[in-house]
This record gives C-alpha cells, sequence and structure tokens, in this order.
C-alpha cells in the first residue's frame, strides 16, 4: 500500500499486501517503547533476544518532516515519509530517479519445491507474488512518500491448521483401499511439520523485500531520513522485521541502519492498528467461506473418496483454514 502527497502518483496496487536483523547490539529490551492502552509507553513483554545474533536497537524517531516510516504487523506494514526536505549534495546514496527491477528475484519466485503457478493457488500458504508488474510514477509527478503494509514471510501452518491437517490425514490412512497407487504413500506418511514460525524461506523473502524497498525507493532515503520501523508483537512478525531491515541495510550498502523502534502487543485491549484480530469482525468470514466450500470443494472431496475407498465427505472437507 502506497500513499502519496496530493498530486503525487504512484499505484497502490504494485505490492500485494504480503510480504529484518540489525547489525547492532544494543537492543535494550527492558526500556523498548510500546503502546499501552493509553498511548503511553511501558516496558517491552516479550523475549526476543533469541530472534537474531544481529539485534536491532532501539533509537528515537526522526522528526515527523523528515522520516521513512516502516510497520510491520500480522499484515505487516511500512511507512516511508521523505516530507519536503533536500537530500543535500553530500549524500553518499544514490540520488538516480525509481529503480524499476523487473519481478524475478528470489523474493517474487516462488518456493523452489513446487511449480510457481501452482503455488498462487496455496490460499493463505501462497509465497508472496506480485499482483503486476511494478510501473514508476506518470511523467510529472514524483514521490515523496512512500506506505507499505505487509505481511511476514512464509510461515508453517498455525497450530489449529496443523491440527486439522493431521486429522485428515488420519482418516485418510484408515481407508481400506486406494484406487490410485499414487496415493499409496499416504498409508506411512508422518506429519512432523512446525507450527506458526517463519520458515527459513520466509526469511529469504522478508530479505529481499527489504533489498528491493531501497532499491526502488532509494531517492527517498539518506542519512537522516530512514525507515521508520514499528512491528506487531508475534515472533514471526518480530522475526520478519529483523530480516527486512537486514535487506534494506545491505541494499544500501551498509549506509543505512533503521532501527526496529516499536513493537506493539497483539494483546487484547491494546490499540495495535498491525493486528486483524484487533477488529472485531475483520476475521471471521464463516459465511463466504461456506457459500465457497459448498460450490466447490465438493468435487474435491469427491474426486478424493473415490481413491481412498471408505472415507467421506466428513473424513476429507476440513473446515475453513487459517
Amino acid at each position: 500500500m502506497v500513499a502519496l502527497q496530493p498530486l503525487l502518483c504512484e499505484h497502490p496496487a504494485t505490492e500485494n499486501p504480503r510480504h529484518v536483523e540489525h547489525d547492532n547490539n544494543n537492543w535494550d529490551v527492558e526500556n523498548s517503547p510500546i503502546f499501552d492502552k493509553t498511548g503511553s509507553s511501558d516496558n517491552h513483554p516479550f523475549d526476543i533476544s533469541s530472534f537474531s545474533t544481529r539485534k536491532p536497537r532501539i533509537s528515537e524517531r526522526p522528526s515527523a518532516a523528515r522520516r521513512l516510516v516502516l510497520l510491520i504487523p500480522v499484515l505487516v506494514p511500512f511507512l516511508y515519509h521523505r516530507g519536503l526536505m533536500n537530500c543535500g549534495e553530500n549524500n553518499q546514496l544514490s540520488r538516480s530517479p525509481l529503480d524499476t527491477p523487473k519481478d524475478t528475484d528470489y523474493y517474487d519466485a516462488g518456493a523452489p519445491f513446487a511449480p510457481y503457478e501452482t503455488q498462487k493457488l496455496w490460499a493463505a500458504y501462497s509465497p508472496y507474488y506480485s499482483v503486476q508488474e511494478y510501473k514508476p510514477p506518470p511523467e510529472g509527478c514524483h514521490l515523496t512518500q512512500v506506505n507499505i503494509l505487509q505481511r511476514h514471510g512464509a510461515r508453517y501452518p498455525t497450530l489449529g491448521q496443523s491440527a486439522r491437517i493431521a486429522t485428515a490425514l488420519m482418516r485418510l490412512q484408515e481407508a481400506v483401499l486406494y484406487t490410485d497407487a499414487h496415493f499409496e504413500f499416504i498409508k506411512n506418511y508422518e506429519y512432523d511439520l512446525n507450527t506458526d514460525d517463519l520458515l527459513p524461506f520466509g526469511e529469504h523473502q522478508m530479505s529481499e523485500s527489504g533489498r528491493k524497498s531501497f532499491v526502488r525507493y532509494a531517492s527517498l532515503a539518506n542519512e537522516h531520513n530512514i525507515p521508520f520501523v514499528r512491528a506487531s508483537g508475534s515472533d514471526r512478525v518480530i522475526q520478519s522485521t529483523a530480516k527486512w531491515i537486514d535487506g534494506f541495510r545491505n541494499g544500501s550498502g551498509g549506509i543505512l541502519d533503521p532501527p526496529l523502534a516499536l513493537i506493539i502487543p497483539e494483546i487484547k485491549g491494546y490499540n495495535n492498528t498491525l493486528d486483524d484480530k484487533s477488529c472485531p469482525n475483520a476475521d471471521h468470514p464463516d459465511a463466504p467461506m461456506d457459500t465457497w466450500q459448498n460450490i466447490y470443494a465438493k468435487p474435491i472431496a469427491d474426486r478424493f473418496n473415490s481413491i481412498a475407498r471408505g472415507t467421506s465427505d466428513a473424513d476429507v472437507l476440513s473446515h475453513h483454514a487459517s
């Protein structure tokens, strides 16, 4: 999501809203700022020291008129703010026009173990992919501010969904006969994935996302105008944030080193605009999911049941992925 000042142009759909480690050991867990229910600061309630050997540091925010801002939540965000500042002649960073990299790098190439087009059909487990190729602003338009709302990197299934997967697998293993030899492996298959955590592939995604963000918006950044980074308080989001920062720093040749300035707890009662659960109506799409399942899932279940004799729709269909 890209937000610009009036009369400036950028297409908000150039980044799919899916989408960080730091070269400093001054990570002050005890004094890191978070918002409490009233918006004041409090002590950080999480032990995040194990997320990385290179830890983000806390620093004061730049002035509102001279900052880039990054926000990273359950649906991770990012806000760059350039304001009206002059970059100056002594800036070490390139002031060339916006780069327009093709979406063919590791970040957008999908996981290496499955066909790229197939991965787009995995719903919540699809790796990030661009909806369309990035397009620079039209001639005569100039970027002065960028806002990116970005999801964490690829992760393992959630605890609840892992339980559903294991249950469905158990029922399929109880089938009396497989009519297709390709499914024989199910009999001895052991489901042993972790839950919730960021995958190594997800770490690579986030690092590449940070690098790509710097390359694309380098004209907005300098030593006095670095991203303001905040994150929602789940482990995988904080880990993703550290990797994004790592990629951004590496993209700048080590010149720009944005800190993780704010972590907002995912706890009931906190004003966490980065957590989808803060919206009571955002996380309960039962009615539309039931409608979809009733239309499209029955033929899929019938195909599985014809292969695994002795199963039924109740065995194959599991309720709502998460």
